[in-house]
């Protein structure tokens, strides 16, 4: 199932990152649960984000912080708000959930370009950054707004720039 997927985001790649991007799946340790997974996003070998299934816990633990701190609130907004900030104080710790990659990649699979880079959701954002239909005279276009998005975004957006030659990226490193 993996290796179709891979080859999916693989088949979307802009032709400069085509061998520098690599998508990566490892199976991790068995559990009680099951076996656990994580994904890397890796450029030129070194690892850019991992998203792991063992995160789950920590944002369980991070949701059960906020809930603590809410008063009177009805369950469906307190567990979208708790899980929101869960979440948002995960991605500032640059940890990711597996569950994260996948929704985002089924999603960015069935849009537009335009549609992926206007997403609310920045992973699909990440995606759509790397994807061959993003011409270079609109990557130069997202220059303007790119310092609003997640660290993550930026680094990707700057890999490609330089990638595609870019004078201004060149010195860029990880």
């Amino acid at each position: 199932m993996w290796s179709k997927e891979k080859k999916l985001l693989e088949a979307r790649l802009a032709e400069s990152l085509i061998g520098k991007i690599e998508y990566n799946l490892e199976g991790g340790r068995k559990t009680t649960w099951g076996a656990t997974y994580k994904v890397e996003i890796r450029y030129n070998k070194k690892s850019l984000v991992k998203f792991g299934e063992g995160i789950n816990y920590k944002t369980n633990y991070y949701a059960s912080l906020e809930r603590a701190k809410l008063e009177e609130i009805t369950w469906k907004e307190e567990s979208y708000m708790v899980f929101l900030k869960a979440q948002q104080r995960l991605w500032d710790e640059e940890t990711y959930t597996i569950d994260l990659f996948f929704m985002g990649m089924v999603e960015y699979l069935s849009l537009s370009i335009e549609d992926a880079l206007k997403h609310d959701e920045w992973m699909i954002r990440l995606f759509a950054i790397m994807d061959k239909r993003l011409g270079k005279r609109r990557l130069l276009k997202l220059e303007k707004e790119i310092n609003t998005y997640p660290k993550m975004l930026q680094i990707i957006y700057k890999i490609r720039m330089k990638e595609e030659g870019f004078k201004d990226y060149q010195d860029f490193n990880i």
